[in-house]
């Protein structure tokens, strides 16, 4: 009968070590534990009724001497009792020395809307606290929960004791504040010699476990070749023609080696979809910048043909007539000085700009860009309305750039509600991007004009220099976000704007 896999004897070798190891090692945190929990619970239960008791006395000692509050009002009586403590060499004595307790990390005396009357924390008194988990809950918690929340994230639990004045009802409670971090240090030391303990089993299992290997797992050198040649992307081997466990495990590594060269087809189709969804967002900016300087052809061809009309006037005139010749040399002087402060106009247009991105909260931002435009607002009779989501995290954006975009497009809200309507902005979070939404109930966009809004230079204002929007398209490009709208003509405009969030600054 062909010997079975021989490195079971040095599996079960470590394995048998190792549990010993650790059951033991469980039993000695466990109890160590719950021991120290409940003597940190006595601790602070003796904490709370040396403040809870000093705390009657120093009231009581102060209307003995006959002192009172101003009224019965609760401030009035809150601000007694605030001074009584704080006056109290005793309770202050207390309070402040029970920290150097061990695990004990506050001592507070709060009324009975949290607010904080004397504290061992000098940061806390005036401020509302936030509740906390009972004490006894942890006490009462499996030991898997009570070990989870120990050597977790640091967390903060607390035996509180109510009092009254007098009053006839619960005018506060005394709270002591026990840290899970105080806790876990105190118990570093024992922790830290069981985990030698264990630690030193488990090696001299291993060193044992080594000596048995080494005679008994040469078969593993082939399935360990096999292993080398799928990291270097070979898959091209046959399997061990064993019929115990190592033969086993080499016809699965096998099975997976071919599993991986799909799987490695698969990524390579994937990297070029990305690729191409790449090229595809180049394409995409491309276009809009083609959009934005459409209108510019259209602003440089127009004093261009004119001045070639008047060319061929001035041609045809001659010397025959010199009123017609001073007349075209006017008019082709002015469409100089148009073409020339179109071209200005344009490399101003597209000048480099060094975004200076810093974490914004666009919240923040949109309220200080309405007070900048609430003149207009006012001026206009225009109803603003907003929904701006506090919680959104902060974007990585050029402040000035960007507030320069949205007031861009909320004076054009204003102004397309000359009678007055209802502007409305908007702030929330779409997956990985913040959404802001500008909406005006005004005269809307013409089907005919709704192509051309982005192009520079093209405007159906009078006055206007087809700029603005321009503007706002390109510094939204630069943000690496989108704009596109929605118009109804004689309902209004939506103009929504996409920034993708920082994944990083979120995170943290």
């Amino acid at each position: 009968m062909p010997l079975r896999l021989k490195t079971k004897l040095t599996l079960a070798l470590s394995l048998l070590v190792l549990a010993v190891a650790t059951a033991v090692s469980g039993v000695y945190l466990a109890t160590l534990l719950q021991q120290e929990l409940r003597q940190t619970e006595e601790r602070a239960q003796d904490v709370v009724r040396q403040v809870f008791f000093q705390a009657q006395q120093a009231l009581e000692d102060a209307a003995a001497e006959g002192n009172a509050p101003a009224s019965t009002a609760p401030d009035d009586l809150r601000e007694y009792v605030r001074a009584v403590l704080e006056e109290d060499a005793g309770v202050t004595r207390i309070v402040s020395g029970a920290t150097e307790v061990q695990a004990i990390y506050e001592v507070t005396v709060t009324d009975h809307r949290g607010v904080v009357l004397i504290s061992s924390d000098p940061a806390l008194p005036g401020r509302a606290v936030s509740e906390r988990a009972p004490l006894q809950a942890l006490l009462q918690a499996s030991l898997w929960r009570q070990l989870r929340v120990v050597y977790g994230p640091p967390e903060v639990f607390e035996i509180r004791q109510p009092f009254d004045i007098g009053s006839g009802g619960r005018f506060g409670d005394v709270r002591v504040a026990i840290s899970t971090a105080l806790l876990r240090e105190k118990l570093r030391s024992e922790v830290s010699q069981a985990t030698l303990l264990a630690l030193g089993a488990v090696l001299i299992s291993t060193l044992l476990a080594s000596v048995v290997s080494h005679l008994a797992l040469s078969p593993l050198k082939k399935i360990s070749d096999q292993l080398d040649r799928i990291a270097a992307g070979r898959f091209d081997f046959e399997p061990l023609r064993r019929h115990d466990e190592l033969g086993l495990v080499s016809t699965k590594i096998t099975q997976l080696s071919l599993q991986l060269r799909e799987r490695a087809l698969l990524t390579q189709e994937e990297r070029a979809l990305e690729r191409i969804r790449a090229q595809m967002h180049v394409l995409d900016r491309l276009a809009g910048l083609a959009r934005i300087t459409a209108g510019a052809a259209h602003e440089v061809k127009n004093p261009l043909n004119s001045m070639r009309l008047w060319l061929e006037n001035l041609k045809s005139s001659g010397s025959e007539s010199p009123q017609m010749q001073q007349q075209a040399v006017q008019i082709l002087d002015k469409e100089i000085e148009r073409l020339d402060r179109v071209v200005k106009r344009l490399l101003e247009f597209y000048r480099p700009v060094e975004l200076l991105l810093e974490p914004t909260r666009l919240d923040d931002l949109l309220r200080s860009t309405l007070e900048l435009v609430r003149p207009q607002i006012e001026n206009a009779g225009v109803e603003l309305v907003t929904e701006l989501e506090e919680a959104l995290p902060p974007v990585r954006v050029d402040r000035e750039l960007l507030k320069q975009a949205v007031l861009n497009l909320l004076l054009n809200a204003c102004e397309a509600m000359a009678t007055g309507g209802q502007l409305r902005v908007v702030l929330r979070r779409t997956a990985n991007a913040a959404e802001i939404l500008i909406s005006d109930t005004g005269r809307g966009i013409p089907p005919e004009h709704r192509e051309r809004i982005f192009q520079l230079f093209f405007t159906t204002k009078p006055g206007g220099n087809g700029v603005g929007l321009a503007t706002t398209y390109r510094i939204v490009m630069l943000h690496n976000g989108s704009i596109d709208f929605t118009s109804e003509v004689g309902r209004g405009t939506t103009f929504r704007i996409e920034l993708p969030l920082d994944t990083h600054d979120a995170a943290a």
